[in-house]
């Protein structure tokens, strides 16, 4: 549930890996973290194979940024990529796996609240995750899927 600016920012040190296959990372900044207190994030065994497989195509860079340029010729450069360009890579491999319509800089965090909320994630938890400073956000992102799983659907039709 990062913001694009938030993983652009990321460098190869906030990976940490730990010994189960999963990994965590830190948001050292963001848009409502302008102290620079920082989170430590989740990746599942699966994201952190693959970010261990980027790493490997970089020629295990140690420091520097994590999500790296990357020329024509797919010789991966030490610059890093920018909001703009994650947000059209992004925006790329939506449509290369079949997701229509429009993909905004949003997406990620929005589509994210909406699944966790329709797997049972309560408003409490969304707002933890996603480290919104308000329920707001969360509740209106997922207002559809709160509807489906509240008071009167649990009432009326729960099985």
């Amino acid at each position: 549930m990062l913001r694009v600016s938030e993983a652009s920012a990321l460098d190869v040190a906030d990976v940490a890996g730990e010994p189960d296959g999963t990994g965590r990372i830190t948001v050292r900044q963001s848009k409502t973290d302008q102290a620079g207190e920082g989170a430590v994030l989740f990746f599942g065994e699966p994201t952190m194979r693959r970010v261990q497989a980027w790493l490997a195509a970089a020629g295990s860079p140690t420091s520097g940024p994590l999500f790296r340029r990357v020329r024509r010729g797919g010789a991966v450069t030490t610059g890093r990529l920018s909001d703009r360009a994650l947000r059209r890579i992004i925006a790329e491999r939506a449509r290369a796996a079949g997701i229509e319509g429009r993909v905004s800089r949003h997406s990620l965090r929005v589509g994210s609240a909406q699944s966790l909320a329709a797997a049972g994630a309560s408003l409490v938890e969304l707002q933890t995750a996603g480290r919104w400073g308000s329920p707001a956000m969360p509740a209106r992102y997922t207002r559809s899927e709160s509807a489906a799983r509240g008071a009167v659907a649990r009432l009326r039709y729960a099985d």
